[in-house]
């Protein structure tokens, strides 16, 4: 075995090379640097004019124990059979203005990267994980979304609206369970029974996640890890805002949705048989999403079917919608304006939107819903501008058209965007792949193989947490396969797997 320094040197000398493969900026110009520390300074959370003083609301944060970047604080109350959740989050408006350098450059990136132990803002941490952030050490600026669910649990904007908030708490998904915050399990338990009689995709596909290890060379390993009981509960909180959010939009006709197609009856046929592949039940009028709800998130077998179901409406994807001549909702084919003007990019320039069919109206397939992104501001891009509008549609008002093109130019750059850090996530994960395995060459290890086409197989091993290449393989999904490790170079970031004969 190597050693831990020279393991986790490697590692930490492959990860600047995809940082540099990808262009990523490294930091901010200090010219930026110097304007989020005036604003940072400047304070606007003790700035009243035109918020509305909601200090008295006791919220508290509900996230990992090392995030700072606090996008969301909560708290929820009983009114009459109601549950209203009072949702404070960032208002990233408050401290980057309209037209400032600051604003460019939130363009250019598009949203927060994540690397082992690093990240790529989406703003100076100034203002991310200090003044714009929600925690518990003073006033913040902040959009608070007040949103209703009745007894059957489906979600209501009460009002969108500038405010003051002062969190109380920050609480930790490793230390808190959903019945420790009053009301919150109760919010959870309606939300998840709404969204089972919509049809709603309950059910998560475990994430393949990389994680501090102290036991491994390089101090980090990988795992599949499903989503803790307080993350679902917190979840909850998010989607329901969401989904009101949205429902304003349709109503007022305008907004900025994400959008997931159904699987369509091909996909449904060879859903189908991947699920017999792997030997999961599924009756012939048994719809896709009731056999959903059976599967289990720590089963690799049903976490694959997971996974394919995912990839089968071809991905979520941003759509700026407005209302038809004939009362429908269409989506835009404007090509709108951001504020880098029409040549904008964003990190790693990218290439424009795959060219794919306008929905005829907004359709989240795996919400059964309409669904709008609003709750992480300090990381999405697209957000700030979607709190905006839900501000501007609850006070009666209705965007101009500077403000329709620059949410007609936002899906162009979130998917550069959300394409860019898939890529980046994927070459992270295979590094740490080749670098955990590198010692491992020549031993065999079980698989499931989760997918198939004429250049072989993809597989699964639960044990490291590994996803791979079976080339020349015939296997069928759903099969369990013996493979050999042939080879682990972290320099090209390659793993090959042979099977056993």
């Amino acid at each position: 075995m190597r050693s831990s320094v020279a393991a986790s040197e490697m590692l930490r000398d492959r990860l600047g090379a995809i940082v540099a493969e990808f262009e990523l900026p490294t930091a901010f110009p200090p010219e930026l640097e110097a304007d989020a520390r005036r604003a940072a300074t400047a304070n606007p959370g003790i700035d009243l004019r035109g918020r509305t003083d909601v200090r008295e609301i006791p919220f508290v944060t509900l996230d990992p124990a090392t995030s700072i970047d606090l996008d969301q604080a909560f708290a929820i109350a009983a009114d009459g059979p109601d549950l209203v959740l009072s949702y404070a989050i960032a208002d990233v408006a408050a401290v980057i203005a309209e037209g400032s350098p600051l604003e460019a450059e939130a363009w250019r990136r598009g949203e927060t990267v994540y690397l082992p132990h690093r990240r790529i803002p989406q703003y100076p941490t100034t203002l991310s994980e200090a003044a714009a952030s929600l925690l518990p050490d003073g006033d913040r600026a902040a959009v608070v979304l007040t949103v209703a669910i009745g007894p059957d649990g489906t979600p209501t904007l009460r009002r969108a609206e500038r405010a003051i908030v002062r969190s109380r708490s920050k609480l930790a998904y490793e230390t808190t369970e959903p019945g420790d915050v009053p009301l919150l399990a109760e919010f959870a338990r309606r939300a998840a029974e709404c969204d089972a009689r919509r049809g709603a995709q309950q059910a998560e596909p475990p994430e393949q996640e990389i994680v501090d290890d102290p036991t491994s060379p390089t101090g980090i390993g990988l795992q599949f890890r499903a989503r803790s009981a307080s993350e679902r509960a917190n979840a909850a909180l998010s989607l329901s805002a969401n989904m009101a959010v949205a429902a304003l939009f349709v109503q007022r006709g305008v907004g900025l949705f994400r959008d997931l197609a159904e699987p369509d009856v091909r996909e449904i046929a060879s859903l189908r048989r991947v699920a017999a592949g792997f030997g999961i039940a599924w009756a012939p009028d048994e719809s896709l999403r009731a056999m959903l709800t059976r599967l289990s998130a720590i089963d690799p077998r049903h976490a694959a079917l997971q996974l394919a179901v995912r990839r089968a409406g071809g991905g979520a994807r941003y759509r700026f919608y407005e209302r038809a001549p004939d009362g429908t909702m269409a989506a835009s084919t404007r090509p709108g304006r951001s504020p880098l003007g029409n040549a904008f990019t964003s990190l790693h320039g990218g290439r424009p939107a795959a060219d794919v069919p306008l929905s005829t109206s907004p359709w989240h397939a795996a919400m059964a819903a309409p669904y709008a992104h609003a709750t992480a501001p300090l990381r999405r891009l697209a957000d700030r501008y979607v709190l905006d509008l839900a501000v501007l549609l609850s006070a009666g008002g209705f965007p101009d058209s500077a403000s329709i093109d620059r949410l007609a130019a936002l899906p162009a750059t979130m998917e550069r965007a959300d394409s860019t850090a898939a890529r980046i996530d994927r070459a992270c994960l295979d590094l740490v792949e080749a670098v955990l395995l590198r010692d491992r060459v020549g031993e065999e290890f079980d698989a499931v193989v989760v997918d198939a086409n004429k250049d072989g197989a993809a597989i699964t091993i639960a044990e490291p947490a590994v996803r791979a290449r079976l080339p020349h393989s015939d296997a069928e999904p759903g099969a369990r396969v013996r493979v050999r490790l042939t080879g682990a170079d972290p320099a090209t970031r390659m793993v090959r797997f042979e099977p056993v004969r």
